[in-house]
């Protein structure tokens, strides 16, 4: 059985698609902290994968206040700083929310 995982229509991650046709395999991001390096293609698909989880975990409600440009979505971030933290960050503005970042 094989995922089935939603990619978004947005500009930015039309852009983030384009970087990684041109250098898929190159680091886009590092996090000085853990020493974790990441290349476009490893971030962009945690970023897909960890949306489409997010997406599963919503009630029906929520995903249809999504879809209502007139809705505004909040969903709160409790991470510290670092990959993890900027893979969630993208992955609930990949959904149409708001991402509120929490201190730890």
């Amino acid at each position: 059985m094989t995922d089935t995982y939603y990619v978004p229509q947005l500009p930015w991650f039309t852009q983030f698609f384009q970087h990684w046709q041109r250098s898929p395999e190159r680091i886009l991001i590092r996090d000085l902290e853990t020493g974790k390096e990441a290349s476009v293609t490893e971030f962009l698909y945690d970023v897909i994968r960890h949306g489409s989880y997010l997406r599963s975990q919503l009630s029906e409600e929520i995903q249809s206040q999504l879809r209502d440009p007139n809705e505004e979505v909040f969903i709160a971030i409790v991470a510290s700083a670092g990959y993890e933290f900027v893979v969630l960050f993208f992955a609930i503005y990949s959904l149409g929310a708001i991402a509120v970042p929490l201190s730890m």
